[in-house]
């Protein structure tokens, strides 16, 4: 996962957990001070259910964009009055919420996802021996999580501009499943198109569409919707998928070597 800076992680003899820890200070940072747009906090949620290894639970990561009151107080830019409330929330109380949501979402999941990397993050002892680990560097250095990061972030970034034809989203539905390491739901890619009118004008960009909401206005609270309700479970899901998968191959790896079955990931 990738960071505005360049900056050196401290050395410690578990490079691995330094960036994990790391990653979720960012993610806690960028939280205290909401987001600017609701573009920003949908690609927060993404990142969210990476730097967690997919322990942030799905219907929670939904609920943080779709319910009104949680969406005005997340969102401090313009959006936060793009919602359902006759009044935004005032500023105070925005902030208490986002703190709440640190404690009561976030540090379960950041604890979940550090017990679910330790007894595997390779060890350094001497100092001499230890990497050097930047900001930029992959979250838990696991490069296959990075690649996962950054084809969801594009298949996001794809949806929200809309698709010129029903070719063009096919293709994107298709991408869906490498995206979601194979766990979006078979209804979600065989209904975006023929049988359903009203998904596929609202993610054709052109606002002339017979079902496009609001002469194309209200196709971008379609997009963003969909991808709260529908993409964020499943990505999140495929991240647990990944990161499980590791886990299994370590585990037959130390059964093969030692007798012993274990129940950590690679790294």
């Amino acid at each position: 996962m990738s960071s505005d800076t360049d900056r050196e992680i401290a050395s410690t003899s578990r490079p691995a957990l330094s960036k994990l820890e790391a990653d979720h200070d960012d993610l806690v940072t960028r939280l205290r001070d909401g987001f600017e747009s609701s573009e920003d906090l949908l690609f927060w949620l993404q990142e969210v259910s990476v730097a967690t290894l997919g322990c942030f639970p799905d219907e929670d990561l939904t609920d943080a964009f779709v319910e009104s009151n949680s969406k005005a107080c997340l969102i401090v830019g313009p959006d936060r009055h793009n919602t359902l409330l006759d009044e935004p929330t005032d500023l105070q109380t925005a902030k208490r919420f986002r703190l709440g949501f640190e404690e009561t979402f976030l540090l379960p999941a950041f604890r979940q996802s550090y017990r679910k990397l330790r007894k595997n993050a390779n060890e350094y002892v001497r100092p001499e021996d230890r990497p050097v680990t930047r900001a930029t560097d992959p979250v838990a250095l696991r490069p296959a999580l990075e690649e996962l990061h950054e084809r969801q972030r594009e298949t996001i970034e794809d949806v929200l501009g809309g698709f010129e034809d029903e070719e063009e989203l096919l293709d994107w539905v298709r991408g869906l499943i490498g995206a979601s390491y194979g766990q979006i739901d078979r209804d979600v890619i065989t209904g975006l198109r023929m049988s359903d009118r009203v998904s596929r004008d609202n993610l054709l960009s052109d606002p002339s569409m017979e079902y496009s909401l609001n002469d194309g206005k209200g196709s971008a609270w379609f997009r963003k919707s969909l991808v709260a309700v529908q993409l964020l479970p499943a990505f999140n899901a495929g991240v647990r998928k990944l990161v499980d998968r590791a886990g299994e191959e370590t585990s037959e790896e130390e059964e093969d070597e030692n007798g012993d079955v274990g129940d950590h990931i690679s790294v």
